[in-house]
């Protein structure tokens, strides 16, 4: 049983599980038995938007927690419901009530989320709560890399989420975008030495064949082949209607694909809030793409709210 959960609150995230990896993110573990819980929070977050949108993208639960009103929560709810997450639950702080948020989540994926007591303990069991289990055993292997480094008498180490499948000690894996081929070593899933681990477990990797220049943040490590595109694309945008700026031919963007972040520019076509919109966009640099992925344009030299909205169907 696996629970990966956005936790805004980093005190809250310390108290609902143990502090692990910590970047731009901070990453928490809890086990009990059989259950796994990760928490991710965006500590860099609101300076820098690809810390919330990369934590976000990480869960698949989120927990807000709300004091007031203000542009950092409405940016937050904007990616949530870009994102179509529509578990989740509401902290409410400073005695606001929920009379008082509605407004701004009533047509949005949050209007559903359970208000929670602030209590660690009541939603560390809400998140156990929100487990559904899959089978995932004769799906491809893909599994998302979020850091990695090296360790001694190890070697090189990847730690990520497994999103479908079941990685396998010993199995080989292409490393999209490149054309690279890991040999996976040893597993570790919560530090404990394991021979396999599937959908939603956090794992350490240990690769062979692999340097660590090869590797960077984002890296999708596959058994079957997934998209990549490097050329002109057509994307299909669904822009927030709260986005009041026009992007249009020229106009730097940034793709915001799983945990990748790729600047790219504007060839053709224009945003307009609220509005469905097509763009046509050259990447800086080559970016896998993947049914299922969670997807985001954002303009990060904006003012709040930052994101453009959800895209899909890239068409080279």
């Amino acid at each position: 049983m696996n629970v990966n959960a956005f936790v805004r609150d980093r005190e809250l995230a310390s108290r609902i599980a143990k502090l692990g990896t910590e970047s731009d993110i901070a990453l928490f573990n809890y086990r009990d038995g059989e259950r796994h819980l990760n928490v991710v929070s965006p500590i860099r977050y609101p300076d820098k938007l690809s810390s919330l949108l990369f934590s976000l993208n990480m869960s698949d639960v989120a927990i807000l927690d709300i004091s007031e009103m203000n542009r950092e929560i409405g940016e937050i709810i904007i990616a949530l419901n870009s994102l179509g997450m529509r578990d989740g639950g509401i902290i409410l702080r400073n005695y606001l009530l929920p009379e008082q948020i509605k407004p701004f989540i009533g047509d949005t994926a949050l209007k559903d989320y359970e208000i929670l007591e602030d209590d660690h303990e009541r939603v560390r069991d809400f998140l156990f709560s929100m487990v559904k289990e899959t089978d995932d055993i004769n799906e491809p292997v893909r599994v998302v890399i979020d850091h990695y480094f090296p360790v001694k008498g190890v070697g090189l180490v990847a730690l990520g989420m497994v999103e479908s499948g079941v990685v396998e000690r010993h199995q080989k894996l292409r490393m999209y975008p490149s054309d690279k081929i890991a040999h996976v070593k040893s597993i570790q899933v919560h530090d404990v030495d394991v021979n396999s681990a599937g959908k939603g477990s956090r794992v350490g990797l240990a690769l062979k064949n692999v340097k660590e220049d090869d590797l960077e943040r984002g890296m999708v490590l596959a058994t079957h082949e997934v998209d990549t595109f490097e050329d002109e694309c057509d994307f299909e945008v669904e822009v927030n209607r709260f986005f009041g700026r026009e992007l249009g031919e020229g106009d730097v963007i940034h793709i915001f694909a799983g945990l990748q972040m790729v600047p790219a520019r504007i060839v053709a076509g224009s945003t307009i809030a609220g509005k469905k919109s097509v763009l046509t966009v050259l990447p800086e640099k080559r970016f896998a793409d993947y049914g299922g992925m969670k997807k985001l344009l954002a303009h990060i030299d904006s003012s709040m709210p930052r994101i453009i909205g959800a895209f899909s169907g890239v068409r080279a």
